[in-house]
């Protein structure tokens, strides 16, 4: 592999996602073209006047003076105008949906790498890596985690990774099992708070989306909750939110946190 910065998306997962995006607009037209069928005739025209402003009714290019006692009127007008716009917007969505359709069925990026031969491979930099190559080099990167003081207990996942409890261990043990690549405690600084060691940085094969997640194991213990309330916060104030690029689990001694709570979080974000 040549030794660049892999890129990689999911290019038909990516563009199936905006035809869903772009269906669920089209699917606002129905409700919006019956308010527009509903709505008074003619259209809304607002004028200033002096420091207040005046509204009228346009109809047939006549000029209507609304009082501000019609306001359900003047409401209903300024609604149709942007009902109106809104229709025109969504309809061109409903041709590019078509578009996307049909791109999806067409040569992507990945695909015209993986059409070269292996010695023309080795002579070119794609745009985009396949997914394989892609989750190759993130699992290379090296670090250097926390490790282990001396007596702390120890607790082993399946694949042989040492870790600080058994709610991380149940949590590698499905995602070993659900073939998630992760690493386990990799340094992150967050601003205005310092170093921190995230119990995991764990990846979508899928869409190639990093998550950080970190699960909180002493909720009950009032210092500890504090301690992480911050944390969190500075998670957050670094541009990490939850669902989006940043998982958080937690528990208690009533509440305990196990492999089945595990795998919820991964069949929802990591599959």
């Amino acid at each position: 592999m040549n030794e660049r910065k892999v890129l990689w998306l999911n290019e038909l997962e990516w563009m199936r996602e905006g035809d869903r995006f772009l269906s669920r607009g089209i699917a606002w037209l129905p409700p919006i073209e019956e308010r527009i069928r509903n709505a008074p005739d003619g259209r809304l025209k607002i004028e200033k006047a002096n420091k207040s402003r005046e509204y009228y009714l346009v109809v047939d290019g006549k000029k209507i003076y609304l009082p501000k006692t019609a306001m359900e009127e003047i409401r209903a007008l300024a609604q149709k105008g942007y009902d109106v716009r809104a229709v025109r917007v969504l309809r061109r969505w409903d041709a590019r949906r078509k578009k996307i359709r049909k791109w999806m069925e067409e040569e992507t990026l990945a695909d015209i790498y993986e059409s070269l031969s292996p010695v023309r491979r080795e002579l070119v930099t794609p745009l985009v890596g396949s997914a394989e190559e892609f989750v190759e080099a993130w699992l290379q990167d090296e670090y250097e985690g926390l490790g282990f003081r001396e007596n702390e207990p120890e607790f082993y996942a399946k694949d042989g990774t040492r870790v600080r409890s058994k709610s991380e261990r149940d949590a590698v043990d499905e995602m070993v099992d659900h073939n998630v690549p992760y690493k386990y405690e990799k340094p992150l600084e967050l601003r205005g708070y310092g170093l921190v060691c995230p119990d995991f940085r764990v990846l979508n094969r899928r869409t190639g989306q990093e998550f950080i997640w970190e699960h909180f194991g002493m909720m009950d213990d009032r210092s500890y909750a504090q301690d992480n309330i911050r944390k969190l916060e500075a998670y957050h104030y670094n541009g990490y939110f939850e669902g989006i690029n940043f998982l958080c689990t937690f528990e208690t001694r009533r509440t305990p946190f196990g492999a089945k709570d595990a795998r919820r979080v991964i069949e929802q974000y990591l599959l």
